[in-house]
């Protein structure tokens, strides 16, 4: 009679930390060699850690996984869901749990990071490198690129390595210092 006590289970995220659009998350559960392995049952369950279910991955219900006697590894797999909102990277949260047979170790919860793909980048370009106090004005360019399918805004302010450490500087300065731009969705530059 072989005692199937002395199986053990491991369990851990196949890749920590994956981009929000590589399609699925996997998880790895494994049991260890002892002779034959006997046909045996685990549950595997998923939780909301800063990921929302239904949001940034498919619900994923509380699932028993059948090794057949013999079978050392399955791979489960949860779903991501690649939206088009720039978010903080989110964690999904995953647990082994009622074995069969055998003892879990030290298996404890498994965390993967899902990394945000919809980030938007800025770029702002001087039009002209210098501008003379009678021009009134200088103009500068604010280009976005990444994910610009929302609408978006960026504040911005006027600095520079003399401005306010100069007596006078600021008096030479005329109009708003700071403000925001705002784009529409879908536009790219603004002036």
């Amino acid at each position: 009679i072989q005692d199937d006590d002395l199986i053990t289970y491991t369990a851990d995220v196949i890749q920590a930390t994956v981009s929000e659009d590589a399609g699925f998350i996997n998880f790895r559960i494994a049991r260890g060699v002892f002779g034959a392995m006997p046909e045996a049952t685990v549950t595997f369950e998923v939780f909301s850690g800063s990921a929302t279910a239904g949001v940034d991955y498919t619900p994923f219900n509380r699932q028993v996984v059948t090794f057949a006697a013999g079978e050392l590894t399955k791979i489960i797999q949860v779903a991501i869901v690649d939206d088009n909102v720039a978010e903080a990277n989110e964690t999904v949260v995953a647990r082994v749990s009622d074995l069969s047979a055998g003892n879990l170790g030290s298996v404890g919860l498994m965390t993967a990071t899902i990394v945000d793909n919809d980030q938007v980048s800025l770029a702002v370009t001087a039009l002209q490198s210098t501008a003379r106090e009678e021009a009134g004005t200088m103009s500068f360019l604010v280009t976005r690129s990444g994910n610009v399918q929302a609408q978006g805004a960026v504040n911005w302010s006027v600095t520079g390595s003399t401005l306010g450490n100069v007596s006078g500087q600021l008096a030479d300065l005329t109009g708003a210092l700071t403000g925001a731009v705002t784009f529409a969705a879908g536009e790219l530059t603004k002036t």
